[in-house]
């Protein structure tokens, strides 16, 4: 009988087999949306797709600047070239791959479409101002030049614009380029975001905007329309002037808010069809694929699949990781059971939250202080999410001291071997955290390049979102991370001891519960100080673009939150070591925010 009883090896093997499995069928799930995500980007065999970058001048003398760009371009069909152009320009925070939607249509129903990443965002090298319309509609215009210059088939006598949200402006500094836009669709701007844009050009405009836009009222849209148009009464979903010369003007509302107005279908159509009669007439709008026959939402769900999939695969990743370490070196038992009562902990949580989402608040508008004062060189975003890390960090050490207690202070810091007790144990296990963490990082940065390079894919979560980083980002996304440590080891500190409290007062259905409450005591204590902020900004008319940063900010850090925190109460639950969230989560944070945010 003893002959067949399984070895402790296999036993171990056969209870990790469904881990393995379960790894497989999430990148199957990740391959797929990569290959979804190639297909729709060259509208299913309709058009081909070319990401380039170029040199051209820099802002300063004797400088030069890379510029990233892609190029959809139709396939040949009935259609007569030249082909006509159009540009599509992201707005801040953005990268030219989130403008996939306007791309893929246009460009199958015969129009070349040009996506440019703007100063600082995506791949292009350059400071970022976001008050500076004239040298991005320089950009913008080199990046024609050199697709006339080198591009067959396509009209140089005309283009339309495309531009979400700051890229509006860009697009209305356009007209003072030697050849002007003939055609502009302001999506998600009514010309006035509070960066001091230009006036909208005399042209054929359209305005979308999502009826639930947090930055453009239904009423300032309906006003930009009466005042382009001259008309006092005009409505919606109506259109005013002639195309012939070119004084056209409409305004349709979609159903989403600001970020989604981007793959607002009600916009996106009509951007389509607003497109064709402008640059096309007429004639063609009834010979090409019909307006509302859109594919691009292939490409949405395959995102949303493939950025839910990366995130799940991490856990039964690290499950394989952490199995395989654990036969290596073994965790002390009850080395990190450290307790804290849930008062104590909602007190922490609650005020970190405040002070966080202050620091937030602060963060863009010293940035934004700084250009408006002529010293962008001493704050970047980068920069100033640096500091962010840092203070932060201190804030999170010194309030954990003061709310617990310095006994039970330094005995959190000795049960993390942050002290000369069990310094050698507590050293291999930070390292064991460190090896886990590296590995999870690899198998994401892995995909993560593996899918930028085949198909230019971007995994992102709302606006959560992971991409390859350049060398100059890719050094600050480090030091960010670094410097995060203290701030996410004492929440690693607190959520383990908390749920240690009440796994032993409470039992496992009440450890859960009081994780819950513990995160919505984290996101309140942000919600309550960043919303009046947000809301002050905006209300203050001139500091508006400080605003749309600090949400942009708040949206990713509450985004940010949930998941590391998820990732801290998933590893206690593993029983793996408390060093694997800490490194983990800080690198998350800086991942994020690196990829989104202009740091050069």
């Amino acid at each position: 009988m003893t002959g067949f009883m399984p070895s402790r090896i296999g036993r171990h093997s056969m209870a990790e087999r469904p881990r393995y499995f379960i790894l497989l069928i999430l990148t199957i799930f990740i391959a797929s949306s990569i290959y979804i995500s190639w297909a729709t980007d060259r509208a299913q065999g309709r058009a081909y797709y070319e990401s380039l970058k170029i040199s051209i001048d820099g802002p300063i003398p004797y400088s030069t600047t890379e510029v990233s760009f892609d190029v959809y371009q139709p396939r040949p069909s009935g259609f007569f070239a030249p082909y006509p152009i159009v540009l599509t320009i992201h707005g801040i925070g953005g990268s030219k791959e989130m403008m996939y939607a306007f791309n893929v249509e246009l460009a199958r129903r015969n129009f070349t479409v040009v996506s440019v990443d703007l100063p600082g965002h995506g791949d292009t090298r350059e400071p970022f101002n976001p008050f500076d319309f004239a040298r991005m509609a320089e950009v913008c215009y080199s990046v024609l030049n050199y697709v006339w210059d080198t591009f067959p088939n396509i009209d140089n006598s005309t283009y339309g614009v495309v531009a979400h949200s700051l890229g509006v402006g860009v697009a209305f500094a356009m007209a003072d380029m030697e050849i002007a836009p003939s055609t502009i669709i302001a999506v998600g701007s009514d010309g006035d975001l509070g960066f001091e844009e230009p006036s909208p050009p005399r042209c054929n405009l359209l305005f979308a905007i999502g009826s639930n836009d947090e930055l453009v009222s239904n009423d300032d849209a309906l006003n930009a329309l009466r005042m382009v148009s001259k008309n006092s009464s005009a409505q919606p979903f109506v259109t005013y002037g002639s195309f012939y010369f070119r004084n056209a003007t409409r305004l349709v509302f979609g159903d989403s808010e600001h970020i989604l107005e981007l793959i607002d279908p009600i916009i996106v159509s009509e951007s389509v069809r607003w497109m064709i009669l402008a640059l096309q007439g007429d004639f063609y709008l009834n010979r090409t694929a019909p307006v509302n026959d859109l594919i691009y939402n292939a490409k949405t769900y395959g995102t949303v699949v493939g950025s839910t999939a990366l995130i799940l695969s991490l856990f039964p990743l690290a499950l394989i990781v952490n199995s395989l370490l654990n036969r290596f070196m073994k965790l002390p038992k009850n080395a990190f059971d450290i307790r804290v009562s849930f008062k104590h902990a909602f007190i922490f949580s609650t005020v970190l939250g405040i002070i966080t989402s202050i620091l937030l608040a602060i963060t863009p508008v010293l940035y934004v202080s700084s250009i408006l004062t002529h010293t962008t060189n001493l704050l970047s975003l980068g920069t100033g999410f640096l500091i962010f890390s840092i203070l932060i960090s201190i804030v999170a050490l010194l309030l954990y001291r003061f709310i617990f207690g310095e006994q039970a202070f330094m005995k959190q810091l000795e049960s993390l071997g942050i002290n000369h007790k069990f310094q050698y144990d507590h050293a291999m296990i930070a390292l064991r955290g460190l090896v886990l963490t590296l590995a999870c990082l690899v198998w994401m940065f892995g995909l993560v390049f593996f899918a930028s390079t085949v198909s230019g894919y971007e995994f992102q979560i709302i606006y959560m979102l992971f991409n390859v980083l350049s060398s100059e980002r890719l050094v600050l996304a480090i030091f960010i991370a670094i410097s995060l440590i203290p701030f996410t080891l004492f929440d690693m500190a607190l959520m383990r001891g908390l749920l240690a409290r009440a796994k032993k007062d409470y039992g496992k259905w009440f450890n859960t519960k009081r994780s819950i409450i513990m995160l919505a005591a984290k996101l309140t204590g942000y919600s309550i100080t960043i919303i009046p902020i947000v809301i002050g900004l905006a209300v203050s008319g001139a500091l508006v673009g400080p605003s749309v940063l600090t949400g942009l900010f708040y949206l990713l850090f509450l985004g940010l939150t949930v998941l590391t925190t998820t990732i801290t109460i998933w590893s206690e639950h593993i029983k793996s070591d408390p060093w694997f969230p800490v490194f983990f989560n800080a690198m998350m944070y800086a991942w994020v925010f690196a990829t989104i945010f202009p740091m050069v």
